[in-house]
């Protein structure tokens, strides 16, 4: 294993999930429930402990921690700030006690409320440790206007968000929410349903050439 993602999405114990369909108002985090607060550094003491057979090899394998709404500053709406203090305290105390290589950014964007891109930057820079892009994605389903309207705006905000991705210089891969576009508001994503291109796919790789020529 090259890559492990240890924890994703972990909440505080007794926090309640507001935002997801649950009738029985259930805390959002069952690790943290069970085990306690303090499973998030447990997670990650085995697996580095697993990966370095006990202290006695190198580590091998980059260990992430993974969460929502932290690709922003605080103070933003959920989908943008909320995780983002959170995220950095989990990222400090586990880089001081060397079991962290990276930190997974999910990147759920809503594009009537598309994101400051010199934040995201920000942001980015700011955990200290590299970034990955775990679930890139743009819903348009709240932006008014035809389809061809909400593809523009769409294509517009991917590009801009890309550039920022790059320019942070601390981006090490992004990764997309599906291999292919769903219906739940044009996803952003590389491929549609017949796993034919879509125009995502060209302006990333324009952004990509347009990049690395420059450099």
């Amino acid at each position: 294993v090259d890559i492990l993602l240890v924890v994703n999405e972990y909440q505080p114990k007794n926090v309640l999930d507001e935002t997801w369909e649950n009738p029985e108002k259930l805390s959002y985090d069952a690790y943290a429930d069970i085990i306690g607060d303090d499973y998030v550094d447990i997670a990650f003491e085995y697996a580095r402990e697993i990966d370095t057979k006990g202290g006695t090899i190198p580590p091998t394998t980059i260990l992430i921690y993974n969460h929502t709404a932290n690709h922003l500053p605080p103070g933003n709406t959920y989908w943008e700030g909320d995780n983002t203090n959170m995220t950095v305290a989990n990222v400090n105390r586990l880089r001081d006690k060397g079991l962290i290589d990276g930190v997974g950014i999910q990147l759920h964007v809503e594009a009537s409320k598309p994101p400051n891109i010199e934040n995201m930057i920000t942001t980015f820079k700011n955990y200290g440790i590299p970034v990955y892009v775990t679930e890139f994605d743009i819903d348009t389903s709240r932006l008014g206007g035809t389809d061809s309207q909400k593809e523009q705006i769409r294509t517009d905000l991917y590009r801009k968000i890309l550039e920022g991705i790059l320019k942070s210089n601390v981006t090490v891969a992004v990764n997309h929410w599906s291999a292919v576009q769903e219906q739940r508001g044009g996803e952003a994503q590389l491929f549609d349903n017949q796993l034919n291109p879509t125009i995502n796919l060209f302006v990333e790789r324009q952004v990509l050439f347009e990049y690395f020529l420059g450099k």
